[in-house]
């Protein structure tokens, strides 16, 4: 096992709660936990509704090395500012990951926010070269051969390109585990 301790985050997108699985950030926590990353939790904001205060509570207590959040709509900008502006202000050490549609928008992302990295398409293998990278403590200019990632080296915007596809055997394999162990719930 790799020692390295992760939340991911689904942000709060409308109104209501999406009922839909957060398929993305299952399969990437299912990726991650295949490479030898055990330590991850998932919290699941966009159906349990905390308020703010106890989301940015919960995960400052929980102390990860990386946050990653989950961010399939551009509606999401301003939690996703929030959230992540608040917990870089508690711990300034942490890495912030993004993946999701809002990644398009990779550049304002990571100059106006606290987000560290924007995942660029599918995210299982990103994460696990992303995570190997952080874990053995890499310089940035490392992070220049992963495919599929956004990052400032500085002040310089780096875009790798997108990642490459996952292969249809491997596509929709994902731990549905992960969610029991949020909430019981009703998919």
């Amino acid at each position: 096992m790799k020692d390295l301790k992760s939340l991911f985050i689904t942000l709060p997108q409308r109104g209501y709660p999406d009922k839909f699985p957060p398929y993305g950030p299952m399969a990437v926590i299912t990726s991650l936990h295949k490479a030898g990353y055990k330590n991850t939790v998932f919290y699941h904001l966009d159906v349990l509704r905390p308020t703010r205060q106890e989301a940015i509570d919960y995960i400052v207590s929980l102390r990860p090395n990386i946050l990653g959040i989950s961010s399939p709509v551009s509606t999401a900008y301003e939690n996703c500012k929030f959230f992540s502006l608040e917990v870089k202000k508690r711990l300034p050490d942490i890495k912030i990951v993004l993946g999701g549609n809002l990644a398009t928008s990779a550049e304002i992302l990571l100059r106006k926010t606290g987000v560290d990295f924007c995942v660029l398409g599918e995210g299982e293998k990103v994460c696990c070269r992303l995570f190997d990278k952080i874990f053995d403590g890499r310089p940035i200019s490392e992070f220049y051969n992963i495919k599929g990632l956004a990052f400032l080296d500085g002040s310089k915007f780096v875009n790798t390109g997108y990642a490459e596809q996952i292969p249809k055997e491997e596509i929709f394999y994902v731990d549905w585990s992960i969610l029991d162990e949020v909430f019981d719930c009703n998919y």
